[in-house]
């Protein structure tokens, strides 16, 4: 029996611009562009597998004496039908391999290496899912489709919340393109908290020390500027030094009353027991770089510094009485009086600095930021052309200074606009905090599980990576 099609009626009073899409060609089209079978091999583009297999190789060893390299990748052709695979209860894909290269290097002397021995072999990787005609997967003989999702995009996303007790607690999100998320949150004892793919917390400073500021004073360098202080011990009204006590030193006072020459260290001869401070600056031999100041404890981390410049030995004093106060210490009541017996008139502390814009009027910015205490420069202000110094560091910033910074063209400037005690608790609660250890990292003992269960968690959480790779390929072509 024959049927014959009705005529489709239109009642559009505007013409068709364009036909109607292929909607499946959609998900056809990015699944071709991820595998690109079409293409031969010297001519694939960097797009999907062969991008994914670009960044993975090469692969060496920490000595570098081998190398893994990818050469090239081919998909073979499905054991079963489609429709085989619906009746089998079975997955409809290809095996993928992949032509690897081993380079062995050998050495010919003076720490230079050459190609030695060069393997190449084609090695199965495993079964890849296909796409079928229809624009879906056929896995245990069940047909399954791509959901499109909206993807957070990569950025810096910054959040606010209030809590229970009236606290207002901000956070924030570091979203890459490819890797881990990144959470900074902070909790209302003023600590900041990070969180690596959403996993336990730890502190903030803790994720600082990994990437190589192991030291204090190397965070506390990072966030704040050095304000100099003037402390008149015959001044009547001590408010400055009131607002300055509980602030952190950012350079050693030497005690001039210490009598002791500093003796040589050999860094050798530094272990878990030595007790030595430096007592004076120690700067790398090529690059002039600063290390150390005076007053800094000779630690492991100072230690490991000095070696990789190629120092030997360093000159220390045994003792901190050689010191009035050394850098990244509070200023408390009793450091105070240490420095009143000294006669020192002048301190340097850490302090917050914000760039202030060169635009509008002073007196509304001034009152836009409620400055409590007459500003100052935090850095010499730096003609962009010519590298004239237009204004050094601790001149008043005010208005008339305002003005003529403006006139020359002046973008910004590094200001301090708080008091003394202008360096923020957060830093310091969060010093304060040190990584806690967990029974899991207490304890290497391997866990023990059933024998009478396969782990199919196990199996799962790695089928579900192998799949997210070439998933976000997919999707990373379209």
């Amino acid at each position: 029996m024959t049927t014959n099609s009705r005529p489709t009626v239109s009642f559009a009073k505007l013409a068709q611009s364009m036909e109607m899409p292929h909607f499946l060609d959609v998900q056809r089209e990015a699944f071709e562009r991820l595998l690109q079978t079409e293409e031969s091999e010297e001519d694939r583009r960097d797009l999907g597998l062969e991008r994914v297999f670009n960044e993975i190789f090469p692969i060496t060893d920490v000595h570098e004496n081998y190398s893994l390299e990818f050469v090239s990748y081919v998909l073979g052709e499905p054991k079963y039908s489609v429709e085989e695979c619906i009746e089998r209860d079975m997955t409809y894909a290809a095996p993928l391999k992949a032509r690897l290269r081993l380079v062995v290097f050998e050495q010919i002397g003076d720490g230079e290496k050459r190609p030695g021995d060069i393997l190449e072999k084609e090695v199965y990787l495993g079964d890849l899912p296909l796409l079928t005609e229809h624009g879906t997967f056929v896995v245990n003989g069940a047909e399954r489709v791509i959901v499109s999702q909206l993807h957070r995009s990569p950025g810096v996303v910054f959040e606010e919340s209030v809590h229970p007790n009236g606290t207002r607690l901000f956070s924030s999100r570091i979203i890459p393109f490819r890797g881990s998320w990144v959470e900074f949150t902070l909790d209302i004892h003023d600590v900041i908290h990070v969180h690596i793919d959403k996993k336990k917390k730890f502190p903030a400073t803790a994720l600082l020390r990994a990437l190589g500021y192991g030291r204090d004073v190397d965070i506390l360098d990072l966030f704040y500027e050095r304000r100099n202080v003037e402390l008149d011990v015959e001044e009547e009204d001590r408010s400055t030094r009131r607002e300055v006590t509980g602030t952190l030193l950012a350079r050693t006072i030497p005690n001039e009353e210490f009598e002791d020459e500093p003796a040589e260290l050999a860094l050798a001869d530094i272990d878990a027991e030595t007790r030595a401070w430096l007592a004076g600056e120690v700067e790398h031999p090529e690059d002039g770089e600063l290390i150390g100041t005076a007053g800094d404890f000779v630690d492991a981390e100072l230690a490991r510094r000095l070696g990789e410049a190629g120092i030997e030995s360093v000159q220390v004093h045994a003792s901190e009485d050689a010191f009035v106060a050394r850098r990244g210490t509070a200023l408390t009541e009793e450091t105070m009086e240490r420095l009143d017996r000294a006669e020192i008139s002048e301190i340097e502390v850490y302090s917050s600095a914000t760039f202030v814009a060169m635009r509008g009027s002073y007196e509304d910015l001034a009152m836009r930021r409620d400055w409590s205490a007459s500003p100052q420069l935090a850095a010499d202000v730096v003609d962009p052309e010519t590298g004239e110094i237009l204004a050094e560091k601790g001149a008043a910033f005010h208005a008339d200074l305002f003005a003529e910074l403006k006139q020359q063209k002046v973008r910004e400037a590094l200001v301090f606009t708080g008091g003394p005690r202008g360096e923020s608790p957060l830093l310091r609660n969060t010093l304060a905090r040190r990584p806690r250890s967990t029974p899991s990292t207490r304890s290497c003992a391997p866990a023990r599980r059933r024998t009478s269960r396969p782990p199919a968690r196990l199996s799962i959480a790695c089928s579900s990576t192998r799949n997210a790779t070439i998933s976000g390929a997919w999707g990373a072509t379209r």
